[in-house]
């Protein structure tokens, strides 16, 4: 996956989150149209400023190169990390993207949008990831393909080794993403 392009877009968000920097959109090479959009950044892409690169992100991008997915654009609905790295609200989410991301979102016309973990797949089709993950949608947003996030696994790896739920989970996510190799 080619990083370089356009860059990023990156800016203070004090009306939203005080001291916060947001993480920006990634603009890459590709010309795919393909939009990839998770909840919010980790402590990793606070840190860079750079969206999945923790260690969900590398799992993530590692696995859309494997099936060949090229993302053209690559964000969060939340341009911070919220505290604690709670499950963002929202009224947070409804104010990071009317007052950060209105002007990138118009920006922005993708062809098909990757919404990655509960949060993304609830804001973009109203259901929760096991219902609705890999599959797509025609919303009002465009065409949405729900996948497990990669952090559903990592998070919870001793207690899903223990409850034998990690070959599962692993599982979903693969199946997740040959449906998605199939879609394109």
């Amino acid at each position: 996956m080619t990083q370089g392009g356009a860059g990023k877009r990156r800016g203070r968000v004090e009306s939203i989150h005080p001291d916060s920097i947001a993480v920006p959109i990634e603009y890459t090479d590709n010309h795919t149209g393909i939009l990839v959009i998770g909840e919010a950044p980790g402590a990793e892409e606070q840190r860079t400023g750079t969206p999945f690169v923790g260690r969900s992100g590398h799992i993530l991008r590692s696995a859309f190169e494997r099936i060949g997915v090229q993302p053209e654009w690559i964000t969060n609905l939340l341009c911070w990390q919220p505290p604690a790295n709670r499950d963002p609200t929202s009224q947070e989410i409804d104010a990071c993207l009317r007052e950060h991301n209105t002007q990138l979102w118009h920006d922005l016309h993708p062809r098909l949008i990757i919404a990655v973990g509960t949060i993304a797949c609830q804001f973009f089709t109203g259901q929760r990831i096991g219902a609705a993950g890999g599959r797509y949608y025609n919303t009002s947003w465009g065409i949405v393909f729900p996948i497990l996030h990669p952090a559903a696994v990592l998070h919870d790896i001793n207690q899903a080794e223990k409850e034998n739920r990690l070959p599962l989970a692993m599982q979903e996510f693969e199946n997740h993403l040959n449906a998605l190799r199939n879609y394109l």
